[in-house]
């Protein structure tokens, strides 16, 4: 959009009505190929720590009377007030990020959430619950400096995001990362994105002072995974650990 004329500036902050325009071309771009999409990738172009939010359509907007929801969310920046820059600080000082290698059609994975989510089925139903209420105390504890409580919290929120879309089911690299990370339990913080098969990316907490080792470890662990299944599965690129500035 930049490069053809369609947004005010080529470079420095896209204004608000341009990043949603891009969001929702972004998101009918990822439905026309099939994948379903989502609202968290395009939620990049809204810098910094922010909420997602689904919102309800009201008077005005192009769904009302269609849907009771609209089709994008509202975008609420946490602002410094709300997260010091002691837990900014702190957060990334703490977060390694890694890629495990593998690439696949997540449309599949969409429909079986959304399946299990018009059935009711129990234990997803019980998992999303869990993690709407786990969900506002990470909001709470942001607000807050960053302690051991909000760590507690993410390892349990993704316990309950496993319940929504892999209830019963166990995948051999994610579950060798869990192990390792918790062999080191005392300075093993938390997973901030457990997409339970190590397809995309996936980020992990580790106290500072820990966290050369695990990255060395984690690049271990996905690296020898690969070798034990390169043969039966495929890989898109070689695992990788990130080297964030």
């Amino acid at each position: 959009m930049r490069a053809t004329g369609q947004t005010v500036s080529l470079e420095g902050s896209l204004t608000e009505s341009e990043r949603r325009i891009i969001a929702a071309r972004a998101i009918l771009g990822e439905w026309l190929s099939g994948s379903g999409g989502g609202w968290q990738d395009s939620g990049g172009i809204w810098p910094g720590i922010k909420l997602i939010q689904g919102v309800s359509s009201a008077e005005g907007d192009i769904e009302y009377g269609i849907s009771r929801g609209c089709l994008l969310p509202c975008h609420k920046i946490l602002t410094h007030e709300d997260v010091s820059l002691q837990t900014r600080k702190q957060l990334q000082e703490s977060l390694i990020l890694v890629h495990g290698g593998m690439a696949q059609d997540v449309g599949p994975i969409l429909e079986m959430v959304t399946e299990r989510y018009l059935l009711r089925s129990k234990i997803e139903w019980q998992g999303r619950l869990e993690a709407l209420t786990l969900f506002d105390q990470i909001v709470t504890q942001l607000k807050k400096v960053i302690s051991k409580r909000l760590e507690d919290r993410r390892i349990r929120i993704s316990s309950a995001r496993s319940k929504l879309l892999f209830h019963g089911r166990r995948i051999s690299t994610l579950n060798r990362l869990l192990i390792e990370s918790r062999r080191i339990r005392e300075r093993f913080l938390g997973i901030l994105d457990a997409r339970r098969n190590v397809r995309r990316w996936n980020g992990f907490s580790f106290h500072p002072s820990r966290k050369i080792e695990a990255q060395n470890r984690l690049q271990e662990i996905m690296s020898s995974e690969k070798r034990r299944f390169e043969q039966g599965i495929p890989f898109a690129m070689e695992p990788v650990v990130y080297d964030l500035p």
